[in-house]
């Protein structure tokens, strides 16, 4: 008994920031399967009713949606309220600084807190601070290689970094274990953010020639 008519609607979107070209490439690329005859045909077969708009016409009327809902269901319309953000370029270094600083505050929580006899009391920051410093250092430096050569090289030069500064033992079999797990572990990071959940990532050529192997 409610007068109230509701569709479902769709339309192209591009990551917050995407340079004019691109998104003119995509528009007139777009506009072109859209007025194909066959992407025609098949919308009136399955009763798709179909509405070109401009860039500032669908954004318009994509904020009119929201408000007309927003109001319907008590929520605030998008422009009025910062929205939640998802997984970014900067996820992944985010969330190894959080790990690190945990990780420190209860380094120093347990020497402050933990009762030892006077001989064997440590420094406040632990026996490893210098190492601490370095590794915070190394991931600094490694933030900002992110974003000018992208994922796979930074992230496999992190690693080797950190590995390298552990000091490793056990000859040659060590040496060659750590440097094919700092291979696979930058090819994970960069398949599970910017392949497998289509995080936007500041991608450099090894990154751009590895998801063109992927077919991505």
């Amino acid at each position: 008994g409610f007068d109230v008519e509701a569709g479902a609607w769709g339309g192209l979107g591009v990551p917050r920031g995407t340079p004019r070209e691109i998104k003119k490439i995509l528009t007139d690329s777009f506009k072109k399967g859209f007025d194909s005859p066959e992407f025609q045909e098949a919308c009136a077969r399955r009763g798709v009713s179909l509405a070109w708009q401009d860039a500032d016409a669908f954004l318009a009327f994509a904020q009119e949606e929201d408000r007309s809902f927003g109001a319907l269901l008590g929520s605030a319309p998008m422009e009025e309220h910062e929205q939640a953000r998802g997984l970014g370029v900067m996820s992944f270094p985010r969330a190894l600084i959080g790990l690190i600083c945990a990780l420190t505050a209860l380094l120093i929580a347990s020497n402050l807190f933990t009762r030892k006899p006077e001989a064997d009391k440590q420094p406040l920051f632990g026996p490893h601070a210098g190492l601490m410093i370095g590794f915070f250092a190394l991931l600094c430096l490694y933030i900002f290689l992110l974003t000018r050569v992208g994922y796979v090289a930074s992230t496999v030069a992190f690693l080797g970094a950190s590995f390298l500064m552990l000091k490793p033992r056990g000859g040659a079999w060590a040496w060659a274990a750590g440097a094919i797990f700092c291979m696979v572990a930058g090819l994970g990071v960069y398949w599970l953010f910017g392949v497998f959940l289509n995080v936007p990532v500041i991608e450099g050529p090894v990154d751009e020639f590895i998801r063109g192997l992927l077919g991505g």
